[in-house]
């Protein structure tokens, strides 16, 4: 799963593209982060995300949250492009899997969020914390 996150339209409000190969997951994520006043689109995979961010609605992103385990490119190597591509960029990744802190840490994320997580407003307010000094 992904979250791209860009200054929206409203102060201090956030646009998050939320990119997960689950859409069930992914609706759930936007539901939650439009409660505490983000904007969410959704996406189903990093190489859409990638090429969303080379567009010029992709301008202005702050930041992304990503799952490991994804159809496709996977979020670690995911995070390396970001990394590569767009430094500026501050990232999250979320997995179930033990072992893969260390290397979504060692790939370039910013922090990681172990699955399943419950509350779902901890989670969300992590993010709010990772985001909100950009």
């Amino acid at each position: 799963m992904f979250f791209i996150i860009r200054k929206g339209n409203a102060v201090n409000e956030k646009q998050i593209l939320v990119v997960d190969d689950e859409a069930e997951l992914r609706e759930i994520l936007k539901r939650a982060l439009a409660a505490c006043g983000c904007r969410a689109i959704g996406i189903s995979s990093a190489e859409t995300a990638l090429a969303y961010l080379a567009l010029p609605e992709g301008r202005g992103i702050e930041g992304i949250v990503t799952d490991v385990n994804m159809p496709g490119m996977g979020g670690i190597l995911f995070v390396q492009e970001l990394k590569k591509k767009f430094p500026h960029l501050k990232v999250a990744v979320m997995s179930g899997r033990l072992g893969n802190e260390e290397e979504a840490i060692l790939a370039g994320a910013d922090i990681f969020i172990p699955k399943p997580f419950t509350p779902l407003s901890e989670v969300i307010s992590r993010l709010k914390n990772l985001f909100s000094s950009t």
